[in-house]
């Protein structure tokens, strides 16, 4: 469901006719792909202006939609809310029918003299953006920067460059300075469908809008109508274009949005619902807010997820560099057997010798040896050797071992961090955020307020026999229901051998029901990397028998005396 050209001039009406004269209070980027600007109007009145630069939901409108900010904003934020705070608005335009709009700014320099700046936000080509330039259109910053050698763009978008505006499509027309007489014209004789010739003549329209401007002149060649019935078609076709929108949005049975236009839509007849709405920005962020809130968790979460697989991935080549390095000490004992040959026969080695053939004293079949030998030292240097490799290889046996269960707990680790991010809310995210940040996951990432981690509340459950249930959302929530929050005659529950949440049944001092205990199993379970798997086996045991992994990272703990219960 893009928004054209057709569409966006009518937002961009909307905005021109509220936001010149306007101040520029706040400025705000919740996620890399959306801006939010408040603006305070000549009547007193606030407006929230939203830019989304999101593949798929690109969108510029005003919004009564709330979104969380993160506690240090990006760069973007910051340097527009140096350059544009207090700003007022010149001018809101559009060129034409082309997937762009302008907000000029007037505002102050570094100096403190005058100046003027443009938040340009554009939907045509590949990529959505939102762009600040300055007064000579030359680019301070953008959401997406598009470098030099992106051969997919012939617009680079990098600071410091002129901004140039995208070529409108080759052949076409635009379609909101066409006069009734060109639309006529242009369409006189072909054996082309009215709706297809406004697509393959001009843009500014989708396929949406063009079927529905020609919907009354059906599928017919233009070719089949008289030149009266063209100039009447096109007449028709005009004044829809330049009429006051109708915002309409289209909903099919079960409540989802189909489709939606600045015009009424009657294409679908009554195979769906039509909802009309008194503005543009009124029908997007109804077409939009739920859609958008989930998307914009789904990108946080796949920004938060993507240092935690790389730092997993480069974790796991490490310890199988290790085993390899493990495997190879297996050997040991054989150099410390080829030192012995050596000092047994030493009598029998010849000075300068590269390699020498001995009794193999530890062979059951007997038989005979080669043993390598440096010609440079003597014999008995050359058996010192081989136990100097015996001692060094055992002693890398006991430290590699060490490495790779160091390395094996932060795997098991950084798995349950993985799957708390894929399980996590847009409250838990800039809590999890901030653990990564603690435990130097996150490079260059500042800490955020601890107060946040502290005022999250696990998840609740009340069981039937009235007993409450509580996970945690993150490891060291995780650590704290477990070791600060429960008591010692409280069970403890986990999904065996998988990341998931510790699960406190809160007994208050009484024995649990059979059906107390299957249901908190059945709710770690559910909060875990492998629900809906099915027979999900589930650990559980009293506080009291647990114990922190000496040396675990938080929420890691051991634990030998438990039963095992399976649900489904």
């Amino acid at each position: 469901m893009p928004i054209d050209g057709i569409f966006l001039s009518h937002i961009t009406s909307e905005l021109a006719a509220e936001l010149p004269g306007a101040r520029l209070d706040k400025i705000n980027q919740p996620d890399s792909s959306e801006l939010r600007l408040q603006f305070r109007t000549q009547n007193g009145g606030r407006k929230t202006l939203l830019l989304s630069a999101r593949p798929g939901s690109a969108r510029i409108h005003f919004t009564e939609t709330k979104r969380d900010n993160p506690d240090v904003p990006p760069m973007l934020c910051m340097l527009a809310r140096k350059l544009l705070a207090g700003a007022r608005v010149l001018s809101v335009t559009q060129p034409g029918a082309e997937r762009m709009t302008d907000i000029a700014l007037s505002c102050y320099d570094d100096f403190g003299d005058p100046c003027v700046r443009h938040i340009i936000f554009e939907l045509a080509g590949r990529i959505p953006n939102v762009v600040l330039t300055d007064g000579e259109l030359r680019i301070t910053d953008c959401l997406r920067r598009v470098n030099i050698e992106d051969r997919a763009s012939n617009r680079p978008m990098l600071p410091g460059l002129l901004y140039r505006p995208p070529e409108p499509p080759a052949g076409k027309y635009d379609i909101s300075a066409a006069p009734p007489e060109l639309i006529a014209g242009r369409g006189r004789g072909l054996e082309k469908s009215a709706s297809d010739f406004l697509l393959d003549s001009f843009f500014g329209l989708s396929p949406l809008a063009a079927r529905e401007l020609a919907l009354e002149f059906g599928d017919a060649p233009l070719s089949s109508f008289s030149e009266e019935q063209l100039r009447a078609a096109s007449e028709s076709i005009f004044s829809r274009l330049h009429a006051s929108p109708v915002p309409t949005a289209l909903t099919d049975g079960k409540g989802k949005i189909t489709a939606f236009s600045f015009t009424e839509i009657a294409q679908y007849v009554d195979l769906c619902q039509a909802h009309s709405f008194e503005s543009c920005s009124a029908l997007l962020d109804f077409c939009y807010s739920a859609p958008s809130a989930d998307a914009a968790l789904s990108s946080a979460v796949s920004e938060l997820s993507k240092p935690v697989k790389t730092a997993m991935a480069r974790l796991e080549r490490k310890l199988a560099l290790q085993r390899t390095e493990l495997s190879a000490t297996l050997e040991r004992e054989r150099f410390r057997e080829k030192g012995d040959i050596l000092n047994a026969f030493l009598s029998e080695i010849p000075r300068g010798a590269s390699s020498v053939t001995l009794p193999d004293l530890y062979s059951a079949e007997g038989g005979d040896v080669e043993i390598a030998l440096d010609p440079k030292l003597s014999p008995q240097h050359n058996a010192q050797k081989y136990y100097a490799e015996y001692r060094r290889l055992k002693s890398a046996k006991s430290h590699l071992e060490g490495l790779i269960r160091s390395g094996e707990q932060e795997l098991e680790y950084l798995s349950g961090v993985l799957y708390q991010i894929s399980a996590a809310d847009a409250k838990t995210l800039p809590v999890l955020k901030s653990e990564l940040a603690e435990d130097g996951i996150l490079k260059n990432a500042r800490n955020t307020d601890k107060k946040k981690s502290k005022a999250l509340s696990p998840k609740e459950f009340r069981i039937s026999n009235g007993m409450t249930v509580l996970c945690g959302r993150t490891a060291r929530q995780n650590e704290e229901l477990t070791f600060r929050v429960a008591s010692k005659n409280d069970w403890w529950f986990h999904v065996k051998n998988a990341p998931g949440s510790h699960c406190i049944l809160l007994c208050g001092g009484k024995e649990p029901s059979d059906r107390a205990y299957e249901e908190a199993a059945a709710i770690a379970a559910a909060n875990s990397s492998v629900a809906g798997a099915g027979h999900i086996a589930v650990d559980y045991t009293m506080v009291r028998y647990l114990k922190k992994l000496p040396g675990g990272k938080p929420g890691m703990v051991i634990y030998d005396k438990y039963y095992t219960l399976y649900t489904d």
